[in-house]
């Protein structure tokens, strides 16, 4: 006998309205589930764009430019060396060495003019 709690009773809980309080609390989280992964596709296709329009023209162009001033230091001074293992930079035959700790992202001409200067002259 099941006695006076009914068919849908455990112990003296009613499984019936929780079941479906479960039910709409599914269904609202997947309707919110659903709206979030709609926000958040729109919100990255907008960032996405962003990025592919501004960022990375601009990221392009900074090493296009970066790009063309080593090779006008390469063609000025083809006598420049550098060491990545011991972090140095010096002139081919010469006795010379200054560490590269101001160096590691890139150098200017007008920079590796006062590092040759610097290099010939000590």
């Amino acid at each position: 006998m099941l006695g006076s709690q009914g068919p849908w009773s455990r112990r003296g809980i009613d499984l019936g309205d929780s079941v479906g309080d479960s039910i709409g609390d599914a269904v609202a989280g997947a309707a919110l589930g659903a709206v979030a992964g709609f926000l958040g596709r729109a919100v990255s296709r907008k960032v996405m764009q962003t990025v592919n329009d501004r960022v990375l023209p601009t990221i392009a162009a900074n090493k296009s430019q970066t790009l063309n001033e080593q090779i006008a230091i390469a063609q000025k001074y083809p006598e420049i060396c550098a060491c990545l293992d011991d972090h140095a930079v010096f002139l081919a035959g010469g006795s010379r060495v200054l560490p590269m700790s101001g160096i590691t992202r890139g150098i200017t001409l007008e920079q590796a003019d006062a590092v040759v200067a610097q290099l010939r002259n000590g």
